[in-house]
């Protein structure tokens, strides 16, 4: 009997972590959508934007570009909205990273 119930407490938790997994998936998807309409509306809003505009738009995305005569790294960090519905070790912000070669 407590065989079963050590059986019962494992597949508990098991369970508890595949269910935490599927919500951390779903927040990661709402995160991507939210990500392409951010990526959509700053590119509606560069075109009308000025230099400083722009430049302040780097400085807010913490914009980090390294040139190599090899190739061109692009560092920056996109803010994203969190809700009480998330969970504590969710993101705030993703980190992003291109890279081109020459």
């Amino acid at each position: 009997m407590n065989q079963l119930k050590r059986e019962r407490e494992a597949d508990k938790e098991q369970l508890e972590g595949y269910m935490r997994t599927k919500e951390r998936i779903a927040n990661l998807e709402k995160a991507e959508i939210k990500l392409a309409e951010y990526c959509q509306q700053l590119r509606q809003d560069l075109d009308a934007a000025t230099y400083q505009d722009k430049r302040a738009i780097l400085d807010m995305l913490a914009i980090k570009v390294t040139a190599t005569p090899e190739h061109i790294d692009i560092e920056g960090i996109i803010p994203l909205e969190t809700t009480s519905a998330q969970s504590s070790d969710s993101p705030s912000s993703l980190l992003t990273i291109g890279q081109t070669w020459a």
